[in-house]
């Protein structure tokens, strides 16, 4: 049994035994997780047993912790039924040249609803109280969340995808780390203001192609060498129900005016324009609640994006649905919504685990954001961990 270290610059590994062989003497070893006076666990430490049989007899036992308080990450794979026999942990410093070199970009794109129903209150109520308004909270929330993005150790890259009637003009990623570049972020979000429909597949559709283009041209240019080398998230905030979708125009005639006879749905990429022109993206009423489009972008564009890594097929992108209202009603479409673009999984009060969180108020806003924080540090982290296999 041993402690295997790296050693340092052009050194050997350090090697150091805990138990060496002995004829007639089989040891055990097993880790487990440290809980505190709370029953929560203890992130850096480690309690771990060492047992020596002879002819199946304990003869000496062990017990001790592990105390890896200068580490950065811990791999741990036990369970309480499959206890772990070996643990690997990371002591590569943040912001080291070694951690900027072994360090994975994050690509994060915000769908961010800006219909009207956003300058109403929390209840859906009309409101003079400029706090008080759902844009609002968003704002001052969502600052706050991207200055807590910006302190991590990582490259963050953001683009912000606000959407009403349609998601024209998404912007650019800015990278979080760069000063300027992390104003511009903020800057495009205190400009948000509320007006129009609910056009939440066109958020989506617009946000998956900044996602994959950006992706796609990493790899091109020789940056990364597959999808496996970055993460992606989206995340998608909507107030209410889906009332919008986008179609392309493929036929029109003349009676006075032009008038469009033929269309469809659409998850090609690029701006809408209400012109009546064959081949122009435009947006289109729908009822109430009515999710087929996004149902449409999801099945097309969400769940096929998939990359294979070790083995095994992954979705491409990480998705977090939030629904920012207190009331009932505005909740309708989340559950179409968040399965459709295979949204993260929350339990509910009602004890039933959906793909949608709910931020009724503005301190459950604050906390929706602060689990996609940890979905985004925690994704990075899988990419950087040490690696021990099952």
């Amino acid at each position: 049994m041993v402690i295997d270290e790296p050693g340092e610059p052009s050194q050997p590994r350090k090697v150091q035994y805990l138990a060496k062989k002995q004829e007639g003497i089989d040891y055990e070893i097993v880790f487990d997780k440290v809980l505190d006076a709370d029953g929560n666990e203890m992130d850096k430490l480690l309690s771990f047993s060492i047992v020596g049989k002879r002819n199946g007899k304990i003869v000496n036992e062990i017990v001790s912790k592990v105390d890896v308080l200068n580490s950065i990450n811990i791999e741990y794979l036990g369970t309480p039924s499959d206890p772990a026999v070996a643990i690997a942990y990371s002591m590569v410093v943040p912001g080291s040249q070694e951690w900027i070199e072994m360090s994975p970009d994050a690509y994060i794109a915000l769908v961010l609803d800006k219909s009207g129903s956003m300058a109403w209150d929390m209840d859906g109520k009309s409101t003079s109280i400029n706090n008080n308004k759902r844009i609002e909270i968003l704002k001052q929330k969502a600052l706050k969340m991207i200055d807590r993005l910006a302190a991590l150790d990582f490259n963050i890259y953001v683009s912000i995808v606000p959407f009403s009637d349609n998601a024209n003009n998404p912007n650019d990623f800015k990278n979080l780390q760069d000063a300027d570049e992390l104003n511009e972020v903020k800057a495009i979000i205190n400009s948000l203001n509320a007006n129009g429909a609910t056009n939440t597949g066109d958020g989506i559709r617009r946000a998956y192609y900044q996602l994959k283009n950006k992706a796609d041209s990493l790899i091109s240019s020789g940056q990364i060498d597959d999808y496996s080398d970055i993460t992606q998230h989206m995340m998608i905030l909507v107030d209410g129900e889906t009332n919008t979708e986008t179609r392309k125009i493929t036929a029109r005639s003349w009676f006075i005016v032009w008038y469009v006879t033929s269309e469809h749905i659409t998850y090609e990429n690029g701006n809408t324009n209400n012109s009546i022109v064959v081949g122009n993206k435009r947006t289109v009423s729908v009822d109430e609640n009515d999710n087929d489009y996004v149902d449409f972008i999801g099945n097309n564009l969400i769940k096929p994006y998939k990359y294979n890594h070790e083995g095994l097929d992954k979705q491409a992108i990480n998705t977090f649905v939030i629904g920012f209202s207190n009331l009932a009603k505005d909740h309708n479409s989340l559950q179409d919504i968040g399965n459709s673009v295979l949204g993260k999984q929350f339990e509910h009060s009602d004890g039933t685990m959906k793909p949608y969180v709910l931020a009724t108020s503005a301190d459950e806003l604050d906390f929706a954001f602060e689990q996609f924080e940890y979905e985004v540090e925690n994704s990075l982290w899988v990419i950087t961990r040490p690696q021990l296999l099952p």
